[in-house]
């Protein structure tokens, strides 16, 4: 996945930060919803798996996150996404099993 380092989430995917934001809505975490439009791109996932998308939104760590860490499973309509929070931010997007045209 071709992503630039410190690109706008909104700018390089339109339709999934469109998602994110809704999805969080839905889940009541309006502060982490309203985060969405500052989120830039850190780096992709690096993984190599072919069904994943994801990237960070903030260095990685150097090992777990640690405490302050959490997960939020959202509801799409195709795929999965799950995000890596800590301390109220958006570190992580976890994007798979999605067609890169829904992003």
């Amino acid at each position: 996945m071709d992503i630039g380092s410190g690109q706008l989430v909104r700018e390089a995917f339109p339709r999934l930060a469109a998602e994110l934001a809704v999805l969080l809505r839905q889940e009541g975490e309006d502060v982490l919803a309203a985060s969405v439009d500052g989120l830039r791109v850190h780096s992709a996932c690096g993984c190599g798996d072919d069904f994943c998308m994801s990237f960070h939104t903030a260095a990685p760590p150097d090992g777990a996150y640690g405490d302050g860490h959490w997960n939020i499973m959202l509801k799409p309509v195709e795929g999965m996404l799950i995000l890596d929070v800590v301390d109220e931010e958006i570190v992580f997007v976890e994007v798979l099993y999605r067609e890169r045209r829904t992003l």
